[in-house]
C-alpha cells in the first residue's frame, strides 16, 4: 500500500468513527508507545467529527517519510491539516521496504 492509500484509509476510518478498525494504517513507533492506543483514539478523534476531506499535497520529507496537506471539514470548520507518514519495518526502524503508517498527532495540529 501507497502512502497515499494509507492516508486515504486512515482518513475513511476516521470519517466513519471506526477507530477498531484503524490498526493497519498507524504508525508502528507510534502503537508500540500507547498504552492503549485504541481508547486514546476514540477519546481524541471521537469528538472531532470529519464530514469530508480532500488530499492537496504530498511532499517528501525523506526516504521513508511523506507529508500530506489535506483539506478536512472537521466539526462544521474548514482546515488545513498536515498528516505525517512514516514507512517502517517495525518500531523505531524507518525503512521503504516496510509498512506505511500515519501519525495520529501529527493531523491534530490545525483543527
Amino acid at each position: 500500500m501507497t502512502a497515499r492509500e494509507t492516508v486515504e484509509q486512515f482518513l475513511k476510518l476516521w470519517k466513519k468513527h471506526k477507530f477498531a478498525m484503524i490498526d493497519p494504517y498507524l504508525q508502528r513507533t507510534w502503537i508500540a508507545n500507547q498504552n492503549n492506543w485504541s481508547r486514546w483514539l476514540k477519546t481524541v478523534y471521537g469528538c472531532r467529527k470529519l464530514s469530508h476531506f480532500t488530499i492537496i499535497q504530498e511532499m517528501e520529507t525523506g526516504q521513508a517519510a511523506r507529508d500530506f496537506t489535506v483539506k478536512v471539514n472537521v466539526n462544521g470548520k474548514d482546515s488545513e491539516i498536515t498528516i505525517r507518514v512514516i514507512c517502517e519495518i517495525e518500531p523505531y526502524k524507518p525503512d521503504i521496504t516496510g509498512t506505511w503508517g500515519v501519525n495520529p498527532i501529527s493531523a491534530l495540529r490545525g483543527i
